[in-house]
């Protein structure tokens, strides 16, 4: 399955008709809905991931610095919340490439779990404003809980 997400946004990549060829600017507001698959510890089968996200980026001439908030479910285990950094290079004009880490708090079969997240992803302009996005996380909680996560998104920024 994740051959299967990582090619679809490369095929994305290649397929997008071409805007405007100026260089995406990846600073400022954003905001993104997400879905994908979630690997946990806890049901032990993959689970269908949804969520929400804000944020705000500075891009420091290509250098983007990110920090962000999430809220997220899955149909099997609960909800998450989290608050993340990132820090990224921009490829080309369009594509933005970066890592992210920070606090993740899980809510699952009626307990609370705190620990970390870290993850990886990938942006694509689509204009000035919308953008499309792939991102793999891990997350760490208490009790040797861990989560995997693939997700698919878009969004807009302001």
């Amino acid at each position: 399955m994740k051959k299967i997400i990582l090619a679809s946004v490369a095929a994305l990549a290649f397929a997008t008709p071409a805007f405007a060829a100026e260089t995406a600017d990846f600073s400022g507001p954003r905001v993104s809905i997400a879905a994908g698959l979630a690997d946990d510890d806890i049901v032990g089968d993959d689970a269908f991931a949804y969520g929400a996200e804000v944020g705000y980026d500075w891009n420091m001439n290509g250098v983007v610095l990110g920090v962000s908030a999430e809220i997220g479910d899955t149909d099997q285990t609960g909800r998450e919340l989290g608050a993340t950094a990132r820090i990224g290079g921009v490829v080309g004009k369009k594509v933005l490439f970066y890592g992210l880490g920070g606090y993740s708090n899980l809510n699952a079969a009626g307990f609370n779990f705190e620990g970390f997240q870290v993850g990886a992803g990938a942006e694509l302009a689509l204009g000035k404003q919308a953008f499309v996005k792939y991102e793999h996380r891990y997350a760490n909680y208490d009790a040797g809980v861990e989560f995997h996560q693939n997700l698919l998104g878009v969004g807009l920024r302001f």
